[in-house]
């Protein structure tokens, strides 16, 4: 989603969040080096059934979130992220965020990422 600002368009501030959230959280993954497709998948499915629920995936990916909560109030404020500046995000909000990126890559509509949708660049 734009909007015109000065005769540009520019980003929404949502697609602007998403953003910061995809680096923040994905960002560390590409730096560990690169794991095969089932190390990938392993390090969300926390059961072991190789295929990754909306709650694995929150859990897997909120772990970002809770590093950067230093103050474990559910929350990230201004002075937690890293860049200055970005409006506080709540665990409740961040958990959203999460499904609705997870049921975008949930291309069969089946409930579970498969390794060909958790590997897929995210919509």
């Amino acid at each position: 989603m734009q909007r015109l600002i000065g005769g540009r368009r520019q980003p929404h501030r949502s697609t602007i969040r998403r953003t910061c959230f995809v680096i923040c959280l994905w960002a560390p993954l590409a730096v560990a080096g690169s794991p095969t497709a089932a190390d990938y998948i392993a390090r969300y499915d926390g059961d072991g059934d190789g295929r990754v629920s909306l709650a694995e995936y929150q859990t897997y990916l909120s772990r970002g979130f809770a590093q950067m909560d230093r103050n474990s109030d559910g929350r990230i404020s201004g002075d937690e992220w890293p860049r200055s500046g970005l409006p506080a995000l709540t665990l409740q909000r961040h958990l959203a965020n999460l499904a609705d990126v997870f049921y975008r890559q949930d291309s069969d509509h089946n409930g579970y990422l498969d390794r060909t949708e958790l590997l897929a660049p995210p919509r």
